[in-house]
């Protein structure tokens, strides 16, 4: 592939990214050993199922709090944040209702609450 390519791949998915809500998904070692295969198979297929637009899954590296995995964060088209952790089906499930359905922020499970 070449140079041209990959700008040009990168400037689609950069504009794509800003068109709707970004689902990143831990998956270093410790996140798949904690889980987290299960919770991007659930979040595949639930959007698919809810037919939900707009809404882009990536799998990403470490995320760096291993002991808070399963780790999912979620961009909303605002560029606002928040990661979840230690994410179970159930727990995405909710997510799924709250947030991504209306816009609904869990602090529950967010990394910041649970590090205070």
């Amino acid at each position: 592939m070449d140079y041209q390519r990959l700008v040009e791949i990168k400037k689609q998915t950069k504009a794509k990214m800003k068109q709707g809500t970004r689902i990143q998904i831990g998956m270093g070692t410790c996140g798949i050993a904690a889980g987290a295969k299960e919770v991007l198979e659930f979040f595949t297929d639930e959007i698919e199922r809810q037919n939900l637009k707009d809404i882009y899954i990536s799998e990403v590296g470490c995320m760096g709090e291993c002991s808070f995995e399963p780790l999912v964060e979620i961009i909303d088209p605002d560029g606002s944040s928040i990661i979840y952790c230690r994410m179970s089906v159930d727990r995405a499930q909710e997510v799924v209702d709250h947030h991504l359905l209306n816009g609904i922020k869990l602090e529950k499970y967010s990394l910041y609450r649970l590090k205070k």
